[in-house]
């Protein structure tokens, strides 16, 4: 007997009873087997395509001191005296340096799943690598291997 939910019921193809006992025959019981038809749904639950697209400004240190330069040197370039042509120019110094799009994926039933807005394609990338360690430790067969993965992927995990 195979009870499934509607969900289960929409992914199965078709379902075989061997009525025949023709692969098991030791059993008085009846083999079953289901076919279903898996990897249409990505596994982070997103079911659609649709994109949010977000502008922030990127703080780190690097992107501060390339700011900071380009500022002092329009600043010397232009001779800037009036408050209000500071102020303009750091607005148009800040979108060019600092400002970053950003897409972030929706999705869900009615599409109310949306990243997180603090996910950045670096914390993406590291997830992805810890990932394929994981896939990595698993196929392993070497003890020892194992544990330098199981290591690694600790390692990513902190990071």
């Amino acid at each position: 007997m195979v009870m499934v939910n509607e969900e289960m019921y929409r992914v199965c193809n078709k379902m075989e009873i061997d009525e025949g006992k023709e692969i098991i025959s030791f059993s008085d019981h009846n083999l079953i087997n289901i076919d279903l038809k898996l990897g249409g749904r990505n596994r982070n639950g997103f079911k659609s395509g649709k994109w949010v697209i977000d502008e922030y400004h990127k703080i780190d240190s690097t992107t501060i001191d390339i700011y900071t330069v380009d500022m002092q040197n329009k600043w010397l370039r232009e001779r800037a005296n009036i408050m209000n042509e500071f102020t303009k120019n750091l607005q148009e110094q800040a979108e060019l340096n600092l400002n970053i799009i950003k897409k972030r994926r929706i999705g869900g039933e009615e599409g109310k799943d949306v990243e997180c807005e603090w996910i950045t394609d670096e914390i993406k990338k590291e997830i992805g690598e810890k990932r394929d360690i994981r896939k990595k430790e698993r196929k392993s067969t070497n003890l020892i291997e194992k544990e330098r993965f199981e290591q690694e992927r600790e390692n990513k995990k902190k990071r």
